[in-house]
């Protein structure tokens, strides 16, 4: 079981980065876009992100029971491909340099578009793979980024091919060299802490190698590079696989929330804030699964964030209050919510914000022990879960 659900961090986040591709590409043009029926007509990168936007909707609306996988990975990967290759074309004069955010998006468009064709088995990928990445890697600036990538795929190999100590620890030393090479902590964190869940171990063990290699001689990290190293892997673990979250603050109810009172009950918790409220896709898939599961031993937690990792309120603690309170008039959530607003207004410390990870508030699925088994989690990984847990299981006993 923990193979199947444990792709799903790695292509949440790479196909997070993808759509958001369209917003960025469209953000460096102003005014009116032309309308375009073909990739060749685009003539800017605002062109090409409309052109990318309309295109992956279409392919997200597929039926899966008319195409399959492979298909439809194909087809993305066509369509990721094609769109990196015309956006580095029309930036050329600017495509070496990968340190801008801009340029290091398409790259990483690009990987993901080998990606895909991997899934759809397409002949010769991984030499074509290889040949990306060493020229690639000519470019001083994008060594970095070639390192996360062979991490990634690396990554992808454990989690689709049969696992072995000796692999597991290649990987773990692939980690460590990658933090030396300036590859971000928080895609480290993620991909190491993937493995964990692949392999059934708590995060806590990876997260300790980690921290001990970056504070060891070997670690070419500043002190203060090691030390905000040391803190994004420590929060990110918080919400990683065999780790318990220890919820505490006010409830939307004016009342301290009691963490160890759901012992015994399947816990799905959902991190927002007052500035990044539910969409209504998400909102509808978790009211349908709280009213599905409610009698079976599930209850959902809402965990409205004000601070960042450090404790810092990242807004006017009233103005944050007031939100809260629109959003709960608006949503009328029928669960548990945690205000963390309402918890620093009470005078109780802040603590929340350390389960902002890497840019996002993710959502995690935690056992009746306490214990995270899923994370992060949503869409279909998490109805596949909670369907093993209440009825699969149910029909076994």
């Amino acid at each position: 079981m923990p193979q199947r659900c444990f792709c799903v961090p790695l292509a949440c986040v790479l196909s997070i980065t993808c759509l958001l591709l369209p917003l960025f590409l469209s953000s460096a043009m102003g005014g009116e876009q032309r309308e375009i029926t073909s990739l060749e007509d685009a003539q800017t990168s605002a062109e090409v992100g409309f052109y990318f936007s309309r295109k992956l909707n279409g392919l997200n609306e597929l039926d899966p029971s008319v195409l399959s996988k492979k298909a439809i990975a194909a087809l993305k990967a066509d369509l990721y491909m094609s769109v990196s290759d015309k956006s580095l074309q029309i930036s050329e004069p600017y495509r070496k340099n990968v340190s801008t955010p801009y340029i290091r998006r398409l790259y990483e468009m690009k990987f993901q578009a080998f990606q895909w064709k991997i899934d759809a088995e397409i002949v010769g990928t991984e030499q074509e793979l290889a040949i990306f990445l060493n020229q690639l890697a000519e470019n001083e600036d994008a060594k970095s980024l070639v390192a996360e990538f062979k991490l990634r795929n690396f990554f992808k190999s454990i989690v689709t091919t049969e696992t072995t100590p000796e692999k597991i620890d290649e990987f773990k030393t692939e980690l460590m060299s990658a933090i030396n090479l300036a590859v971000p902590i928080s895609t480290i964190a993620s991909l190491g802490f993937a493995v964990a869940q692949h392999i059934g171990i708590p995060a806590e063990y990876i997260c300790k190698e980690l921290v001990e290699y970056i504070r060891s001689p070997e670690c070419t990290l500043s002190a203060e590079e090691q030390e905000k190293a040391v803190v994004i892997l420590e929060t990110a673990c918080r919400l990683a696989f065999g780790s318990d979250p220890k919820l505490y603050g006010r409830t939307s109810e004016g009342n301290d929330f009691n963490w160890e009172s759901l012992r015994g009950k399947y816990v799905l918790i959902s991190f927002t804030a007052p500035w990044n409220d539910y969409d209504m896709e998400t909102l509808s898939d978790m009211l349908k699964i709280y009213e599905k599961y409610r009698n079976k031993g599930l209850e959902i937690v809402s965990v409205y964030v004000v601070t960042t990792a450090t404790g810092v309120v990242c807004m006017r603690l009233q103005d944050a209050v007031d939100e809260f309170n629109k959003s709960v008039e608006k949503n009328k959530l029928p669960w548990i919510i945690i205000s963390e607003a309402l918890t620093v207004e009470a005078g109780k410390p802040a603590g929340q914000g350390r389960f902002y990870i890497a840019g996002h508030y993710p959502m995690v699925l935690v056992d009746k022990e306490g214990k995270i088994i899923l994370a992060p989690v949503g869409g279909k990984p998490l109805r596949d879960k909670l369907t093993e847990i209440f009825e699969y299981c149910t029909i076994e006993r």
